[in-house]
């Protein structure tokens, strides 16, 4: 006999109750319930806290047990190996190995169950008191018990799986379990509270949120290794959480509360649920379609991912704890009582199943296209099974089956096979939320799928012109029977008949024209298929439908149509456009035949525009051909260059198409190239315009072909510019009106280049930075000039060339001369001379590293026309004043021959430049006429002209000469002003304060004061010219 007791004691007897032997199991000192000894050896004692110990010497030594719970335990030993242990809160334990292992008897135990989960494998989990867990791998036919490891063994809430391996489960005391092996091992995760957790739902395995009592809202963006709570602004319990993509969730709680909450804002969005009755439960069947149940027998239903909801009647008042869904028509609800709500369309209609049990479920869990397993109280588990995929609807129809009494016909069929029937046909308005019965539908004797029913609507006192939804009510034999709304759109319109009768009268004339207005639309549409571009032609025309004398007011209405909608609608088609510009293409039509309405919608066609551009484009390459300009800037020669700004801008070493397509690529293109004089502005946008005017649409740089237009003088009038240039381009024949000119640079078929911007007027400078591109857009523009426009908001990118540094120096020149055909004339060492002649140009210059292009390709020209059959270092240019006078010389001599005045032109060269320069130190359009300048100077123009060396142009009626090289009008002017003032230190002093005393010195002339630089001190100690001080200069330069 064994007596169980307090710290952990117990009494034993072997002699039946005479002596009595005190036997202390542990030092816990905790309180013994039960003792139980099966012989002399082998003995359990239980008691508080699931302590059960064990002995096999008959006391002598004791060995505590796990039993996996912390209730208190009474138990029994049936065996030495077999025994049972039950306690508090439904627990009963099983031993099968002498107490080694202890296992959880789920039929036995009297535990509630919650928070069912399944998976699409037939896999469910089931979670319950004290951490126990069920699984089922065949849909709930039988089931494994387990319990959560030590630590964990609070009451488990919910389970919520992401996929078949990562799961949470939440519950009483703030408890967060997580596996990530698929339910064979759980690991506890903090969740920073003590409340209990009453759901879970993740977005993907990292992202997630859990919900609880006293407004608990945590979420977690690591998968649970760290969680956050967020403020929700309520003590409510939230009962159920649906995680949204983008950080946001769905929440339903306590007294009808629904709201979204962000947390990239931090914020809680109320949404209405239009109810009080805490909200229970949240299931979505897709992102939009979604519901949640709750108490009174509430079930609500949203068609926009929660944002709005809508009451479903259930026609019951218990309380519903849990609701799910097996497809979009298929679902049940669950609760108090056994209660178990079974839909067939939605959540329309609903019927109470027999649940055979009063046990209360909590939960409910679907398995799609199958069915659910519901759990609850009394350790409740039960199946339900989808019963079909339900009644479906094929075909479905409404017509006026008598127009005069006013009776419609309603026509379907059904695809099932089973014997249905259709007890209920019902409509509404669809101003109103009432559905009002016509009846039962007829089903088919010969084809028993299919349906009919007929009523009038005049026994409704539905209003004419009213629209009509139906729906019908199917059973098939199962339950519940399931509304089908039908996707039909019906206009109750009796009063035909009645309007018919009464108007006849007017109907009959007015067919007339009509009928007239008929056959012109015939007519058309058959000159549409026969000869499309002949429809262009009739758009032109006035009056083509003038109804004559006769017709009234009708006709004329009819004509107006016809002229102003219906046959401009014609013109726009696609093939007629097409027709029309293959005519166009091969001069059989021309854009000034067309009316102004046809031209402007035209103009606004690219497909047009392009034909227009094909037709201009061998003109414009030939007419750039013959531009001095273009000639003497065929060679470029790819430099390093930066883009958006001059120092940190990004680098771009090698430029190519590919970058400059980068700049062309959208609607406007605006490019503005900067960088000093010879620094290959004007080189560089001449490239732009060669790939703008490729035939090889890989080689273009945009989708299309761009015809260029260079604007090198000044101008108050972008489009007038651009036009008069055109038209030289193109001739006067073509046409080229303004609104041409604006349809081409409206859809980027013109580049415009405005070259050299920094040396034109202030007024052109300020018209072109401040062009409104809402009456001109100009969006195919490059812009040049030496000093950053200022272009203020508009868009655009700004690219800054380089200039040659000393590593670039001799494969430049290596790539010039390999351009020139002259590669194979020149060895490697010949080149290197080159390039040491050109670093001896600025060797005394410890500020200059770098030299322009120009500069380089001038001193090589010059070096090769010096040159001769063999290079000689001694016959290089020396000074950066002698390679421009030795350019001047080169360009005569191959024009003039040797019997040229070179002096003579020279020197007349430097006054021409004085007067280009005039009065800002900035090269620009002059005139030679007797007011300055003498027959020798005029002559000296022409020749200089021929020679490419001055460029002359015709501006309105006048002749203007303009410099071709703006740093060799620079140098040239310079060298004038050098001779002119020699060793007069007041000359130089008056000079130089002239120069500062220029608007906008020194940027606006930073060429001129290079040049000036340059010259004094090639020709100091020649010229004996004064010290002077050179204010623009820094002390490095100095």
């Amino acid at each position: 006999m064994v007596i169980a007791g307090d710290n952990s004691s117990i009494l034993v007897t072997r002699n039946r109750g005479a002596t009595w032997k005190k036997i202390v199991v542990s030092t816990d000192e905790i309180p013994l319930y039960s003792a139980n000894f099966v012989d002399d050896l082998h003995g359990l004692v239980s008691g508080l806290n699931g302590s059960i110990w064990r002995t096999v010497d008959g006391g002598d030594t004791w060995t505590r047990d796990d039993s996996g719970t912390d209730a208190t335990l009474m138990i029994a030993a049936i065996s030495k190996d077999h025994a049972v242990a039950v306690g508090s809160n439904g627990a009963f334990l099983n031993t099968y190995d002498g107490s080694k292992h202890w296992h959880p008897d789920v039929a036995s135990a009297g535990w509630s169950l919650y928070g069912p989960f399944c998976l699409e494998a037939s896999r469910c989990w089931i979670g319950g008191a004290q951490g126990l867990l069920l699984f089922s791998d065949d849909f709930g036919k039988s089931w494994i018990a387990g319990q959560m490891p030590n630590g964990m063994r609070q009451g488990i809430g919910q389970i919520t799986f992401v996929d078949d391996q990562v799961a949470w489960a939440v519950g009483v005391k703030g408890l967060i379990a997580n596996t990530k092996d698929g339910g064979n091992s759980w690991e506890k995760q903090q969740s920073g509270t003590d409340e209990v957790l009453a759901d879970a739902s993740f977005h993907n395995s990292k992202e997630g949120w859990i919900v609880g009592q006293n407004g608990v809202l945590i979420y977690t963006s690591n998968g649970g290794e760290s969680w956050k709570r967020f403020d929700t602004k309520t003590q409510a319990t939230l009962f159920r959480v649906h995680a949204l993509p983008n950080g946001k969730a769905l929440v339903v709680g306590q007294g009808g509360l629904i709201f979204k909450y962000d947390i990239l804002s931090s914020s809680r969005i109320d949404i209405d649920s239009g109810v009080k009755t805490s909200l229970l439960s949240l299931t979505f069947v897709t992102p939009d379609r979604g519901y949640a149940s709750g108490d009174d027998g509430v079930v609500l239903l949203t068609r926009d991912g929660g944002n709005s909801w809508t009451k479903l009647d259930t026609g019951v008042r218990e309380k519903l704890w849990d609701i799910a869904f097996a497809d979009m028509r298929t679902g049940w609800a669950v609760g108090k009582s056994g209660i178990v709500l079974a839909t067939r369309d939605g959540g329309e209609s609903w019927a109470r199943l027999d649940g055979k049990t009063d046990a209360e479920f909590f939960g409910i869990a679907s398995v799609r296209d199958f069915g659910a397993i519901v759990v609850g109280t009394k350790n409740t588990i039960g199946r339900l099974s989808k019963t079909g995929d339900g009644p479906i609807v094929t075909y479905a129809s409404v017509a006026d089956e008598n127009l005069i009494g006013g009776l419609v016909q309603l026509r379907m069929a059904t695809s099932n096979d089973t014997s249905i029937s259709v007890p209920k046909v019902q409509f509404r308005a669809t101003t109103s939320s009432v559905w009002k019965d016509v009846g039962s539908a007829a089903q088919d004797p010969v084809d028993g799928h299919g349906f009919t029913v007929a009523w009038s609507f005049a026994n409704f006192d539905v209003k004419p012109q009213t629209d009509i939804r139906f729906r019908i009510l199917v059973s098939d034999g199962y339950e519940p029977s399931a509304w089908i709304y039908l996707p039909l759109a019906y206009k109750y319109q009796p009063f035909l008949q009645w309007f018919w009768a009464k108007y006849a009268t007017i109907i009959v004339p007015i067919s007339i024209p009509f009928g007239l207005f008929l056959c012109w639309i015939l007519f058309l549409t058959s000159l549409l298929v026969i000869r499309p571009v002949a429809l262009v032609g009739l758009g032109t025309m006035n009056n083509l439908f003038d109804q004559g004398a006769g017709g009234g007011k009708l006709m004329a209405l009819v004509a107006f149509a016809l002229q102003v909608l219906v046959l401009p609608w014609f013109i726009e088609l696609p093939r007629v456009r097409k027709a029309w510009a293959e005519e166009y293409r091969v001069g059989r039509v021309s854009l000034a035949d067309l009316s102004p309405i046809v031209r402007k919608r035209f103009l606004k066609n690219t497909e047009i525009l392009d034909v227009w551009v094909d037709k201009h484009h061998v003109a414009v390459k030939g007419a750039f051909e013959q531009l001095s300009l273009f000639r003497s800037r065929r060679i470029y020669i790819p430099l390093p260059l930066r883009v958006s700004d001059e120092q940190d801008g990004d680098l771009v070493p090698l430029p190519d198409l590919k970058h400059f397509r980068e700049w062309f690529n959208g609607s406007r293109s605006i490019v503005s190239i900067i960088a000093e004089g010879g620094a290959g502005k004007t080189t560089f946008a001449l490239a732009l315009s060669r790939y703008a005017l490729n035939d090889s649409t890989d080689k273009r740089l945009a989708t299309h072909r761009m015809l260029p237009v260079i604007l090198e003088r000044d101008f108050s009038d972008i489009v007038v510019a651009v036009q008069q240039d055109l038209v030289r381009m193109v001739g006067p024949e073509a046409e080229c009106d303004p609104e041409i000119v604006r349809a081409l640079m409206t859809h980027r078929r013109l580049l415009i280049i405005a070259d050299g911007l920094s040396e034109r007027s202030a007024e052109t400078q300020h018209y072109l930075c401040a062009l409104d591109f809402t009456d001109v857009q100009a969006n195919a523009l490059v812009i040049t000039s030496r000093r950053e426009p200022q272009l203020g908001p508009l868009a655009h990118v700004s690219v800054y060339l380089s200039k040659i540094e000393y590593t670039q120096l001799i494969p430049f020149i290596f790539e010039y001369l390999n351009r020139r055909g002259l590669a194979t004339h020149f060895t490697a060492a010949q080149q290197l001379e080159l390039g040491k002649g050109v670093l001896n140009l600025i060797s005394d210059d410890a500020a200059e590293n770098a030299f322009t292009p120009l500069l380089v390709t001038l001193f090589v020209e010059s070096a090769l026309a010096n040159a001769g059959a063999a290079l000689m270092p001694e016959r290089l240019p020396t000074s950066i004043p002698g390679i421009f006078l030795d350019y001047i010389k080169l360009l005569v001599f191959k024009n003039n021959g040797q019997n040229a005045p070179l002096p003579e032109i020279i020197k007349r060269a430097k006054m021409l430049a004085i007067i280009a320069l005039q009065p800002d130190f900035v090269p620009t359009e002059f005139r030679v006429d007797s007011s300055n300048a003498d027959s020798e100077t005029m002559s000296a123009a022409i020749a200089l002209q021929a020679a490419g060396i001055l460029i002359l142009r015709d501006v309105a009626g006048n002749s203007y000469f303009l410099f071709a090289l703006d740093p060799l009008a620079e140098h040239l002017a310079a060298l004038g002003d050098i001779e002119r003032m020699g060793a007069d230190v007041d000359a130089w002093n008056a000079h130089i304060d002239k120069i500062t005393q220029i608007s906008g010195f020194p940027a606006t002339l930073e060429g001129y004061l290079i040049a000036l630089s340059n010259c004094y001190k090639t020709y100091q100690r020649q010229l004996s010219l004064p010290a002077v001080t050179f204010p623009w200069l820094t002390p490095a330069e100095a």
